[in-house]
């Protein structure tokens, strides 16, 4: 064992001592803010297509390309950008993530036809496929061990109150105004900017610092990280317990995820965001348009979309309670069920009345999948790789394959 594996290990379990936040409260909110613009523009564009198909003059058949362009975005941000993140750093990875958000959004915001409109939608899919995969990995590496899934529930539930606040903002926009959905993108888009702004205070991942042998960097960050935390808390903090055994290998090669050892958790992975993915975009974003074919108006499906979505802010409260109070994998197993038996009322039963009632019972247990799979999912470790990480191009290779798969069904008449 060499020193700087030795030292390594030491910074890590220095960190992993602390059982609290050990940063400011404004880096919560900072990387929270992410979250939220990131899940704005998920739940915009669904918001935004039966207008959008008014005033393009197109069906709902050329309509959904717009969602299928930021669907192919995601693949090409969470990977490429990811991959950048991982060589030189996650501040780097973030700031990208908001270039493209931001571009991408004030695209949508002026574009003059569907081709256009797009384009866009293309360029801020990049955006909040980096975004989601980056700001993940960044919270992931930020916290202690013991707070990693509280943390990582404070930061989801900002993103959460995306959905709830959107759509309201929607509803006062969209159906009254002729531009309503083109302040909606452009909303987005100076949202990118105050976050690219508010994230140069950030500090960097000190694991990511560690296992790139940038250990002067990492050991004052955690110094300062151990000064903060007592001066919260002034209880002695715990003596660090050593982690792993085996040497630091920082190889993230594509290789590595046809390991035999590994194969079967990339399948099932994939399996498991393929079929979260089509139950939950569509709810994000076809439900207004669903309600429009039942005979809705614009002003009521939105309306009624607002409601429901504020069913996501319950259960980002339920989560931060018992996140770490119960074992992910059995609370995996139980929200699935519950999500598949309220998407199953609703396929089956597509009557107007059960639809607007039972889709208002979706939001709780979809936002708690989500936050299932991550945490899981950020568990995994790959060949070469001693801690706990979140591995960033094993997040996109898993999203890849669910995602152009479900391009097939968007594009179907």
């Amino acid at each position: 064992m060499n020193d700087d594996t030795l030292a390594g290990r030491r910074i890590t379990a220095r960190l992993d001592r602390i059982n609290l936040w050990p940063y400011p409260k404004k880096y919560m909110i900072i990387v929270g803010i992410g979250f939220f613009f990131s899940f704005y523009d998920i739940l915009t564009i669904g918001l935004a297509l039966p207008k959008i198909q008014q005033d393009f003059i197109i069906d709902l058949h050329q309509a959904t390309w717009t969602i299928t362009s930021s669907l192919i975005g995601y693949i090409l941000g969470s990977f490429f950008i990811s991959r950048l993140a991982d060589k030189h750093g996650r501040k780097l990875g973030l700031t990208l993530s908001m270039l493209f958000f931001f571009l991408g959004s004030f695209g949508s915001a002026i574009s003059v036809n569907l081709t256009w409109l797009i384009i866009s939608q293309l360029i801020t899919g990049i955006g909040i496929g980096a975004e989601i995969a980056n700001i993940t990995a960044y919270i992931g590496e930020l916290a202690p061990a013991s707070v990693r899934g509280r943390s990582t529930s404070i930061a989801i539930a900002y993103g959460m109150l995306g959905f709830a606040i959107i759509p309201f903002v929607a509803y006062f926009l969209i159906p009254h105004y002729a531009y309503g959905w083109r302040i909606l993108f452009a909303i987005g888009g100076l949202g990118g900017i105050l976050i690219y702004l508010l994230r140069r205070v950030l500090p960097d991942s000190p694991r990511w610092l560690v296992i790139n042998h940038r250990l002067d960097q990492a050991e004052k960050i955690v110094a300062q990280v151990e000064q903060f935390a007592q001066k919260k808390s002034p209880a002695i903090l715990p003596k660090p317990k050593m982690i792993a055994t085996y040497a630091m290998n920082h190889d993230t090669s594509l290789k590595n995820f046809l390991d035999k050892k590994y194969i079967f958790r990339i399948i099932l992975f994939t399996l498991i965001w393929f079929i979260y993915y089509i139950g939950n975009y569509a709810w994000l974003t076809l439900v207004p348009s669903l309600l429009v074919k039942h005979g809705f108006s614009i002003t009521t499906s939105i309306g009624f979309t607002a409601v429901a979505s504020t069913g996501f802010v319950l259960g980002s409260i339920i989560s931060v309670f018992i996140v770490d109070k119960l074992e992910r994998k059995w609370l995996a197993v139980i929200i699935s069920l519950i999500w598949s038996v309220i998407l199953l009322l609703i396929g089956w039963f597509a009557q107007p009345f059960l639809i607007m009632v039972v889709v208002s019972l979706q939001p709780p247990p979809s936002q708690q999948l989500y936050r299932s799979y991550i945490f899981i999912q950020g568990k995994i470790s790959l060949p070469g790789c001693e801690l706990p990480v979140y591995r960033l191009p094993m997040g996109s290779v898993i999203l890849a394959v669910p995602s152009v798969v479900k391009l097939f069904f968007l594009l179907q008449p």
